[in-house]
């Protein structure tokens, strides 16, 4: 569902999917006791929104998932679920011949708990055609049921966490 007014857009999207991945030789067949199967389902809603201010916009949203794996499927003999709620806000201003863009995002991971990023950039066209831009972000990700549970999984994974800079001058005039 999507609304597409003058200043302000919202968008929701939501989406199922079921996996089952078999792994056996073919000699022995699906049903033998060696095969293994990771079968998942994963259920996300998302929701964007989008407002125009000044000269730049700021944009807010939810999104939520839930992963879930059948008992008995390859090396599990439990079913797991994992949830994550995530909502952030995001924001890009033109002032002059800067442009100034931050965002933050808070994350709630059933399995994880709660974790937050953000990141933050400016740039300036010194000269017409020529930008220098500076940016500064954080990362999270929490590993999924399949990295953890399946057939290659690692229950003792742990989330990745970073941090990264950039500094750049570049020309908008070498184009292809």
């Amino acid at each position: 569902m999507r609304y597409n007014g003058e200043l302000i857009k919202s968008q929701l999207i939501t989406s199922y999917s079921h996996s089952k991945d078999y792994n056996y030789d073919p000699h022995y067949g699906r049903y033998d006791s060696s095969a293994t199967l990771d079968e998942m389902k994963q259920y996300t809603v998302q929701w964007a929104n989008n407002i125009i201010i000044g000269h730049g916009n700021i944009g807010a949203g939810v999104d939520w998932q839930k992963q879930s794996t059948a008992p008995g499927t390859a090396y599990v003999e439990d079913g797991y679920d994992q949830r994550n709620t995530g909502i952030y806000l995001t924001g890009l201003q033109q002032v002059g011949d800067f442009t100034f863009e931050g965002a933050a995002r808070s994350d709630d991971n059933s399995q994880f708990g709660r974790h937050g990023t953000w990141q933050t950039s400016a740039g300036w066209e010194f000269i017409e055609g020529y930008r220098f831009i500076a940016s500064y972000g954080t990362s999270y990700k929490a590993p999924n049921l399949g990295q953890l549970y399946g057939f290659y999984g690692n229950p003792n994974l742990d989330p990745e966490k970073s941090k990264q800079w950039e500094v750049a001058t570049f020309t908008a005039r070498l184009k292809a």
